[in-house]
Formats: structure tokens, C-alpha cells, sequence
């Protein structure tokens, strides 16, 4: 993620242990070790949401030689959004423990050239008949491995975004209900024409995780996207 071509190297590297894991599920382990920084925190989120809509089972944290209560003493906004992420895991659980890769695909915004920057990437996944949970990765970033004074002058930079329109297609057993942002509970404004449901996100910033709800029996009385009063993503909705 910090150097170079990070991002398809980090993408490889969770596709490689998701072919050779099957058919047994797979866990993600982020990188721990420091040279002048650590992981920071929303490159955490980015990258943990990324493998959990790979269909990864779990998150497994390595402290090494730095364990108990001084563990990621030097990095405290990485160690907020490590349990940030983990309650998120936990609130979604009935979304993710069925999740399944179905697509994934980069998408440019408007008239944008590659190399412009005005690029995001989709991820589809299917949750057995309960819904479609989506990801949507700005890739409009920068990134770099030098010093960031223990995360509070992030290296990771995102220009945000607004008004993005995101297309998911609907499998034919669906019957679509809405479009939440599974992290705050908020209503999506969604149209359907056909078998496509079109959202439009008000704002994009690094990410945000949509959940695409069945309106059958099952995906809207077990799941539904994470309720508003349970939220935990820290993040304040236009």
C-alpha cells in the first residue's frame, strides 16, 4: 500500500491466499512491522474492509514483540481504529460470515483518462439470499512510506469525492428493497431500471460499504444493514 505499485501488490497478495486456502476459508494478517511509520488508520480500515469483501473469515492481529497494554504505543489512532474495525466486524457478522466474492472492477468517474487519478474500484459480494454488500474504493490517493509523527500527519491522503454514482447488478432470485451504508445505517438514494440498481453517494472519501437489502422474507428479517443506533464508524454523514 506504501510503495509503488502497493495497492496490486497488496490485492495479489490476498487473492494468492484466498486461491490457496480453498477450499477452506482464509484470514487476513496485517502488516506490523515499522521502518519509519506503521500501518496508519485508514489505510487499516481500507485494506481490512478490501479482504472482507474478498470473502476473508477474519482479521488476526500480529504485535510480535510488542504485546499486553503497551501494544501499538507508538501509533494510538492505529490501535483506535484496530477496535473501530473489529466492532464494525462484529455488527456485520450476519452480512460477512456468508459473504462471497462476485465481482470486482474499476470504474472511472465522468470523462476521466487512466493515470488521472478519477478512478474507483467496486467490489460485489453476496451474502447467501440475504443481500449485496459493496465496496467502493476511492483510488484517487496518495501514499508513502516516510515518517508521520505517530499517525497524526497521515502520509495517506484522499481527495474526496462527491456525487458518485455506483452500479450494481441484481441476480434474478433478488428482490430489492434499498441501499444503506452499512457503517452508519443511512439511507442511499438508489433508482432500479431493470436488474441494475443505481446509488449515488452523497460523499466518498477513502471508502464506504453499501448493503444492497432483499426485500424476501429471509434477507430482510435476519439481516438489513447495520441499524443507525449501533453505529461505530466515527464518521459524520452530510
Amino acid at each position: 500500500q506504501r510503495q509503488g505499485h502497493g495497492r496490486a501488490m497488496i490485492e495479489a497478495c490476498v487473492d494468492e491466499a484466498r486461491s490457496t486456502a480453498q477450499p477452506r476459508p482464509f484470514l487476513w494478517i496485517p502488516e506490523r512491522f515499522k521502518k519509519q511509520r506503521y500501518l496508519e488508520a485508514e489505510e487499516l480500515e481500507v485494506l481490512g474492509w478490501m479482504v472482507l469483501a474478498k470473502g476473508s473469515k477474519g482479521i488476526r492481529y500480529h504485535f510480535w514483540k510488542d504485546k499486553g497494554p503497551t501494544a501499538l504505543s507508538e501509533c494510538p489512532l492505529l490501535m483506535e481504529a484496530l477496535t473501530n474495525l473489529n466492532q464494525q466486524v462484529h455488527l456485520a457478522r450476519r452480512q460477512l460470515s456468508p459473504l462471497a466474492l462476485v465481482s470486482e472492477q474499476a470504474v472511472k468517474l465522468g470523462s476521466s483518462r487512466p493515470g488521472t487519478g478519477n478512478w474507483i474500484k467496486v467490489y460485489t459480494s453476496w451474502a447467501g439470499d440475504d443481500g449485496i454488500l459493496v465496496l467502493v474504493r476511492n483510488l484517487d490517493y496518495r501514499t508513502d512510506a516516510h515518517a508521520d509523527q505517530m499517525g497524526f500527519e497521515p502520509r495517506f491522503q484522499v481527495t474526496e469525492r462527491r456525487g458518485v454514482r455506483v452500479a450494481v447488478s441484481l441476480p434474478e432470485w433478488m428482490r430489492y428493497r434499498r441501499v444503506q451504508d452499512l457503517l452508519t445505517g443511512a439511507i442511499i438514494p438508489a433508482e432500479q431500471n431493470g436488474n441494475t440498481v443505481t446509488a449515488t453517494l452523497p460523499w466518498l472519501e477513502a471508502f464506504r460499504v453499501l448493503w444492497v437489502a432483499n426485500e424476501g422474507p429471509e434477507g430482510d428479517q435476519r439481516t438489513g444493514a447495520v441499524r443507525a443506533e449501533e453505529t461505530i464508524a466515527g464518521r459524520t454523514v452530510p
